[in-house]
């Protein structure tokens, strides 16, 4: 059965913020102040538990700029319309 977009509810797009896979990778692909101001412009924003350590954000920071957070990879995949590829 196809959905019809005029009756389905509002969703927000979902964006996934996932951990680096390089170990000497610093980097994260946002930070506290970016998700927040992506949840500003209605963005659901979902972070990988731990992503932004080796950058020196705390998963804590996250959540108060208002992410939610995941520790399982995959989930957040399979979430986000959105989302950081590794090339």
């Amino acid at each position: 059965m196809t959905e019809n977009l005029a009756d389905a509810p509002t969703r927000r797009p979902v964006l996934a913020i996932v951990a680096e896979p390089r170990a000497d990778e610093r980097r994260i692909a946002a930070t506290p102040d970016t998700v927040a101001r992506l949840v500003q412009r209605g963005f659901d924003v979902v972070v990988q538990l731990g992503a932004g350590i080796r950058a020196g954000f705390d998963d804590d920071a996250y959540r108060a700029a208002g992410a939610s957070t995941s520790a399982d990879a995959e989930e957040l995949w399979r979430r986000a319309q959105i989302g950081r590829a590794h090339v």
